[in-house]
């Protein structure tokens, strides 16, 4: 979504740092699946993992506002537009997952 993104605003000449962009995504994917191992093993400690995992996820973010910008425009110059449509997109998903989940699938709430 990233390059697809890039590249509809500002060319294909802007340089991604793919390094950092999937060491961001193998520690997400490695974090969920250690964390759904241990849950599988340990049932008894699954809401202590969850609410480490929960820590984890919001550490990642903070460290990507901090470090994540080598613009000479600081992120938070920026119009709040701006930040309304960013977050948009994340915020539908995960309205659409939850309705999906919850009508469709009939799943029900976390544990």
């Amino acid at each position: 979504n990233i390059f697809v993104y890039v590249q509809a605003l500002y060319g294909l000449s802007v340089p991604l740092n793919w390094g950092g962009i999937m060491t961001s995504v193998a520690v997400v994917i490695a974090g969920v699946v250690i964390g759904l191992m241990l849950g599988t093993k340990l049932p008894k400690h699954k809401k202590t993992f969850n609410r480490i995992g929960t820590v984890g996820g919001l550490a990642n973010i903070a460290v990507g506002l901090a470090t994540g910008s080598s613009s000479t425009t600081s992120v938070w110059s920026l119009p709040a537009s701006w930040f309304l449509g960013v977050g948009s997109p994340c915020v539908f998903g995960l309205v659409l997952a939850f309705i999906i989940a919850r009508v469709l699938l009939r799943c029900t709430g976390p544990e």
